[in-house]
């Protein structure tokens, strides 16, 4: 399993504030072209203890965001809310012993 180093709290916390709100063109505008740019999909997780599915319009994913943030993933939920995914560099296996 591949292992990231983590992104500064407060870098993440300005982020968001900077996204919030935002569409995905104006997202787009920030960042410049996605690395993937993904249609609808379904995920599986736990609420509460009891399977779920959550399903997601549109997920984008960028690269090279920040100082500390390297992976940014935004995903569109089909009701309209956003969810932000931050993370930073990949630690290789020689770094990680």
């Amino acid at each position: 399993m591949k292992k990231f180093e983590k992104p500064s709290p407060d870098e993440c916390r300005e982020l968001v504030s900077r996204l919030r709100g935002k569409t995905f063109d104006e997202i787009i505008a920030m960042f410049g072209p996605p690395a993937r740019d993904q249609g609808p999909r379904k995920e599986e997780r736990l609420a509460d203890g009891l399977p779920c599915v959550v399903e997601f319009r549109r997920t984008l994913t960028f690269y090279g965001v920040g100082k500390t943030i390297h992976r940014l993933i935004v995903a569109e939920q089909g009701d309209g809310q956003f969810e932000y995914q931050m993370a930073g560099r990949e630690i290789s296996e020689e770094h990680a012993a």
